[in-house]
């Protein structure tokens, strides 16, 4: 958490506090800081993107994007893939967002509210929370976050985690070999993940990004977002 505090830059600026989505709010215009998230871009051109396929080198540290392996089993179960037992936790607050749902969950009491500084305001919302975004109509998760620090046994390798990334993403879509390619992977030994981010292709027009992490200590996936 103070990692990601340090390396965070936000902005002022004004916006609508809905009531809906914010505790206290009041339908008002307000000053807030907002976080100036990072980005991940593709090209636009799909003759720049290099599939592994068409390289001569077929050494994978050489290939530009990696598609997913095409026979890998999915996970068994979603809440066990992410480290999430439901008895364990409490639902702290719920957000209806129309065809969205998005439910925040905590083990144990929320953390004290020391100030009104953006670091207290962070630590309230995020430490030790459980957030995941469900579609409303089919129940399936379309994100998650997992702010917990949660360490175990286990010592996995990259492509142990990239083996566990591919049995997710197959549980959530089954041809996800056919859009999902690898384009960058990190390895945060200081926090024991590794990272996968993905471009979404389709008959070779890139139309979106994901991002996923899985802890290598326990090996549940801690964070998914596609967009």
């Amino acid at each position: 958490m103070e990692k990601c505090l340090k390396d965070l830059d936000m902005k002022l600026c004004i916006a609508m506090i809905n009531s809906d989505v914010h505790e206290n709010g009041k339908d008002l215009p307000r000053l807030v800081y907002e976080p100036v998230l990072p980005f991940y871009s593709h090209s636009a051109d799909p003759s720049s993107v290099m599939k592994r396929d068409e390289q001569e080198d077929e050494n994978e540290e050489d290939s530009l994007l990696l598609q997913l392996p095409q026979l890998e089993m999915p996970l068994p179960d979603i809440n066990k893939a992410i480290g999430f037992e439901l008895d364990a936790y409490t639902k702290v607050r719920e957000v209806d967002l129309g065809d969205e749902l998005v439910t925040v969950w905590r083990q144990g009491e929320p953390p004290e509210v020391q100030d009104l500084s953006v670091d207290s305001y962070f630590i309230t919302q995020n430490d030790q929370a459980f957030k995941i975004k469900t579609n409303k109509e089919t129940g399936m998760v379309s994100s998650f976050a997992n702010f917990e620090d949660t360490r175990g046994p286990l010592s996995l390798s990259i492509t142990e985690c990239k083996r566990i990334t591919s049995q997710f993403l197959y549980k959530l879509y089954p041809d996800a070999n056919r859009y999902f390619y690898i384009n960058e992977v990190i390895s945060d030994t200081e926090n024991h993940k590794v990272a996968f981010h993905f471009t979404l292709i389709y008959e070779g027009i890139p139309f979106g990004l994901a991002y996923l992490s899985v802890n290598e200590t326990t090996g549940n996936i801690d964070s998914f977002l596609r967009t």
